[in-house]
C-alpha cells in the first residue's frame, strides 16, 4: 500500500483554521502539523464498530462461522488505509523539514473500495489460507 498527502481543502472553515495555525506558528513559534486519516484498518486488533471495520470483520466472521453480513450497500465506496501506512505517514510528516511543507494540515489518502469488490478479494485470500493450512484446493 502507498499513501500520499493531499493539501487540506480550501473551504472557508479550513482557511480560518489555517489562519489560526499561522498565528500560533508566527506569534508563538509553534511547529503545528496535522494529518487527517481515512478509516484505519489492522489485522491484529479487533474491529471497533467503525464504518470501515467490515474490511477486518469479514475475516473474523469467515473463520468463526463461514459467513459475514455486511451492513453497507455492495456499491458503497469507503476510503481506508492500513495501520502501517498510517504510522509511516505520521513519521514522514513529523520528520519533514519545516521549509518543505506547503501547509500545516493534510488529508492522507490510501485506497477506496466497495464491499462487493472486497468480498471477492477476501474470498481469494481465504482460499489461499485454506490451501496452505490443509493442502486442499476446494474447501
Amino acid at each position: 500500500m502507498y499513501s500520499f498527502l493531499l493539501q487540506f481543502s480550501s473551504r472557508p472553515k479550513a482557511i480560518e483554521q489555517n489562519k489560526y495555525v499561522l498565528v500560533l506558528q508566527t506569534r508563538f513559534g509553534m511547529d503545528f502539523r496535522s494529518l487527517r486519516f481515512p478509516g484505519v484498518i489492522s489485522y491484529d486488533s479487533p474491529p471497533g464498530g467503525g464504518t470501515t471495520d467490515y474490511a477486518v470483520q469479514i475475516f473474523h466472521d469467515a473463520l468463526a462461522s463461514g459467513r459475514h453480513s455486511c451492513y453497507l450497500r455492495p456499491d458503497t465506496r469507503l476510503p481506508m488505509m492500513y495501520i502501517d501506512d498510517c504510522l509511516r505517514s505520521l513519521y514522514e510528516m513529523m520528520t519533514a523539514p519545516e521549509e518543505s511543507l506547503s501547509c500545516r494540515t493534510y488529508n492522507v489518502a490510501a485506497m477506496s473500495f466497495t464491499p462487493e469488490v472486497y468480498s471477492v478479494f477476501s474470498l481469494d485470500i481465504l482460499k489461499q489460507i485454506w490451501i496452505s493450512m490443509f493442502g486442499f484446493k476446494n474447501p
